[in-house]
């Protein structure tokens, strides 16, 4: 399994101030359900745009507003945007920007001027990581920006869930990329505390971050536990799976 994100466009994609498209982006966006030439997105916590661009360059989608709660994010994303309206692979009037927002601050008017809202959550769950590493990646403005996700890892999507159960109805769809190794158990009973459903509708296996592995490592005594976070040792190699969840 190749550790990079195959996608030659990618580098117009990636600031020198963050990592290279993880994982998840990759995921999340190949999975997106999206209807060629309808589907308007709302991206939140769009980081440089590249789940958007994806979305409107490789898979159709009529319309994306990119939001974020990092202005320099923000400021990544439009140069991006930018660079493809010039290029003439995407039109001006397919996207739209708004000032840095945190989840909670979407009013539900935007939210519903959407068909899919889709986020991409910060979730790196801190108590895992040993604590020369925790300080090492912290350390670093991508990692402490877009990587942590509290303690066990679910702190934001909490809040994203929590935000959009209080939408009104006719909610858009909202689809988020969920790492397999924060346990469904756990992840599940987040959506339910909300009164909402979770639908896993894709599974991507993918390799284990190298500092989760003595976690991992810990847990082999556990079947149960293995299980329910999808992990799974090949030639001495952990692998989890990122889960593409539609929630209802």
């Amino acid at each position: 399994m190749s550790d990079s994100w195959e996608w030659p466009e990618v580098q117009s994609l990636v600031g020198s101030i963050y990592d290279p498209p993880s994982f998840f982006a990759k995921a999340t966006a190949e999975t997106l359900p999206i209807q060629p030439g309808k589907t308007r997105i709302l991206d939140v916590g769009c980081g440089r745009g590249v789940i958007g661009l994806w979305a409107l360059l490789r898979k159709g989608a009529a319309f994306v507003t990119f939001t974020d709660l990092e202005m320099s994010a923000l400021a990544e994303t439009r140069a991006n945007v930018a660079r493809q309206i010039y290029l003439g692979t995407i039109l001006e009037s397919q996207v739209a920007f708004t000032p840095p927002l945190s989840v909670s601050n979407i009013s539900w008017r935007q939210a519903a001027e959407h068909d899919l809202v889709v986020f991409n959550a910060p979730q790196l769950p801190i108590r895992d990581i040993a604590t020369e590493d925790l300080e090492r990646m912290m350390a670093t403005p991508s990692a402490r920006s877009f990587r942590n996700g509290g303690a066990d890892g679910l702190d934001i999507i909490r809040l994203f869930v929590g935000w959009y159960a209080s939408l009104p109805l006719p909610k858009p769809l909202a689809v988020l990329g969920i790492s397999s190794f924060l346990g469904w158990s756990t992840i599940s009973e987040v959506f339910r505390t909300a009164g909402l459903d979770a639908e896993v509708i894709h599974r991507t296996p993918v390799p284990l971050r190298t500092q989760l592995c003595e976690k991992a490592d810990s847990l082999i005594a556990s079947p149960s536990e293995l299980i329910d976070r999808a992990l799974t040792k090949v030639k001495n190699r952990w692998f989890k799976e990122i889960l593409t969840v539609k929630a209802s």
